[in-house]
């Protein structure tokens, strides 16, 4: 069997997991590899990936269902298959009741009735641990490690409610604060909402990105909308739930539940005292099927949360190029800082009406924060108020703050 190393730039050996690769062939080709890496920014940063067949003892992945290195503690439960524990310097963070869960519903896509008004969904019921996957998941142990290296330990779990079916991914992460929840969920009920419970054993108030700053949510049942984290503000810290593309939550009784599906029809309207569908013929449903969604667990600073949930939602990837040095007459790499961890940068562009590139630099905090930009060695420093958006244009080897529409 081949072994991998990865190498960076100066022949630096870096911790690597090779995890299982998409291709389902029982041959040793295709190979997948996890790193963590410091990336230049808008520059491709090389890595080496070196592969030997150097006779080796058969790795036995360790059945590990706890992650403990001192600063964190992460725990499944081996018997539900649920997150139990997430303690970071000895502070437990999660309450109980992590899962999954179904919620009586109606066919109104709109969800237009009073009652849905303050809540989405009631008579809440838990998925339980399928003691026998089946269906798509047949031949699966109930909860299992899937992988365990240098980088994560990964663990998968499965669960059903009536007739529909869901697999639970967990990544924990062994170098920083971070756990993944992958879900993948295939949908048969009708009439149902489903949400992913997150139980929080602190108290404090629940945030949730906008466009272009965070809103304070509802903490009462009523149904919000967020972008690409919801949070729970402790003051010193915030418990985040990063997502890639989960718009609708809840708050109640301590936990956060994040929507997923809802077994509607489209497009039932509700009218007066009129049923919602035909009863006498099959009418098609949204949301059936395999849904897949993606959830990161963390801990940050209120002010650190928009540049997370750009790194989780983001993702750096992979060329098979070799980096060389510009030839003569060809246009050179720009190189881009900006200063501190709080000031995120939404968009970099080529402006369309003239040769410049067009920076967004954004502030998504409540406070003043004084910071810079510095392309190619140039510098331009900005102080940002309250939730400020700012534009900047690199032209000629100049930085300019431009007050001007720029497209």
């Amino acid at each position: 069997t081949s072994r991998l190393r990865v190498v960076d730039e100066k022949g630096n050996t870096i911790e690597s997991q090779v995890i299982k690769e998409d291709s389902n062939l029982t041959l040793d080709w295709r190979k997948r590899v996890i790193f963590e890496a410091a990336l230049k920014p808008l520059a491709l940063t090389r890595y080496s990936i070196y592969v030997d067949f150097k006779p080796t003892e058969q790795a036995k992945r360790e059945e590990a269902f706890v992650f403990d290195n001192g600063r964190k503690r992460v725990e499944i439960d081996k018997e539900s298959g649920l997150l139990r524990s997430y303690k970071i310097d000895g502070v437990e963070y999660l309450g109980e009741g992590f899962g999954l869960y179904a919620l009586d519903d109606n066919a109104d896509p709109w969800g237009m009735s009073r009652e849905q008004l303050s809540r989405m969904g009631k008579n809440k019921v838990k998925f339980d641990l399928s003691r026998e996957p089946s269906g798509a998941f047949k031949g699966m142990k109930s909860v299992q490690v899937v992988e365990n290296g240098e980088i994560y330990l990964g663990v998968e779990a499965f669960f059903e409610h009536e007739a529909t079916r869901a697999r639970i991914l967990y990544k924990i992460y062994k170098n920083s604060d971070d756990v993944d929840i992958d879900v993948t969920l295939l949908m048969g009920d009708i009439n149902k909402i489903i949400k992913l419970g997150l139980p929080i054993s602190a108290q404090g108030a629940l945030i949730g990105q906008s466009a272009f700053g965070t809103d304070d949510l509802f903490m009462d049942g009523r149904e919000n909308v967020a972008h690409r984290f919801v949070a729970l503000d402790l003051g010193d810290t915030c418990v985040a739930l990063l997502n890639n593309g989960v718009y609708g939550s809840h708050y109640e009784d301590g936990a956060l539940y994040m929507s997923l599906v809802r077994g509607v029809t489209y497009c039932a309207h509700p009218i007066g005292e009129r049923p919602l569908l035909p009863l006498d013929r099959f009418t098609k449903k949204i949301d059936q099927g395999e849904s897949n969604f993606s959830f990161r667990l963390t801990l940050a600073r209120r002010e650190q949360l928009e540049r997370k949930a750009q790194h989780f939602v983001q993702k750096p990837y992979a060329l098979n190029i070799f980096p060389v040095p510009a030839l003569n007459g060809a246009k050179k790499s720009i190189s881009v800082a900006v200063g501190g961890d709080i000031i995120s940068v939404p968009t970099i562009k080529k402006a369309y009406d003239r040769d410049a590139v067009v920076f967004r630099l954004l502030n998504n905090t409540q406070g003043k924060v004084d910071s810079y930009i510095e392309v190619n060695g140039q510098r331009l420093t900005l102080s940002f108020g309250k939730y400020e958006v700012k534009t900047v244009i690199y032209k000629n080897d100049t930085l300019t703050e431009s007050y001007e529409l720029i497209i």
